[in-house]
């Protein structure tokens, strides 16, 4: 016995038995493929025998029918029986991988493992009738100073049709500009993110910088160090912002002659 249905280059089971036979007996079993035939058991048998074992069916570019041919012999005569078997093409698990997620027009893309799209879907670049060698495949595209930002997809199809994507992005990063410090205070040695705007704040208490004790500066220096997630960019930048004890400021008009 064995599944009308087995997956390519995949470990299967076959059992076979043979029941009180009357005479010494040679059994052999097949998997008969239209262009090959491999042989996955062989045995002799005297009396009530059974066994399973485990095969591999062959790689195959498509769903193939193969047949499992069983034959027993003896002095007597010969018993033969075919069953049918589907074999079909292996899955495999395709991946994508670039060097890093974020470009600069002018950069070269690598990347393993295929067309290569733009952000308006045309196609710009191809390889054809790639073989992987060890299970990866290293090629590479350079990008065009002038190339348009915006997302850009890789794609993989192999002889059965399996498809894979993996999209990266090109922009200009790295172009922050720190524009204003507002005038609070940044504690030291604080680390937070910014929201989807790039911009964050942080609120010191000032009682701890002893503002109301002689031979300070009226200032604080900032210093800030920015950091880009995924492209690990970072840029540093500082300003300064003044301070004072004076709240508010109360004039009065038309204040009656002392």
């Amino acid at each position: 016995t064995v599944s009308s249905r087995v997956k390519a280059a995949t470990p299967q089971t076959l059992c076979a038995q043979v029941h009180g036979p009357s005479e010494p007996v040679v059994l052999t079993v097949t998997l008969v493929l239209e262009s090959s035939s491999n042989t996955l058991l062989e045995e002799t048998v005297e009396e009530d025998f059974y066994r399973c074992i485990t095969f591999q069916p062959p790689v195959v570019p498509r769903s193939t029918v193969a047949s499992v041919n069983v034959t027993v012999q003896g002095e007597s005569g010969t018993l033969s029986k075919k069953a049918k078997v589907l074999i079909e093409p292996a899955t495999f698990i395709h991946i994508i991988q670039t060097d890093k997620p974020i470009y600069k027009p002018g950069q070269t893309v690598k990347f393993r493992i295929t067309s290569l799209d733009d952000p308006n879907t045309n196609r710009i670049a191809q390889w054809l009738d790639n073989t992987i060698d060890g299970g990866i495949l290293d090629l590479s595209h350079p990008i065009i100073p002038e190339a348009a930002q915006g997302s850009y997809v890789i794609t993989a199809t192999t002889e059965q049709g399996e498809q894979v994507q993996h999209s990266f992005d090109i922009k200009e990063y790295g172009l922050f500009h720190f524009l204003h410090v507002y005038p609070t205070v940044f504690d030291f040695m604080s680390e937070f993110k910014t929201d989807k705007s790039g911009c964050t704040s942080q609120t010191v208490d000032l009682s701890e910088f002893f503002l109301n004790k002689s031979g300070y500066h009226d200032s604080f220096q900032v210093e800030a160090e920015l950091q880009e997630f995924g492209t690990g960019v970072t840029l540093k930048g500082s300003a300064r912002t003044s301070f004072t004890n004076d709240i508010r400021t109360v004039t009065f008009e038309d204040e009656p002659a002392s």
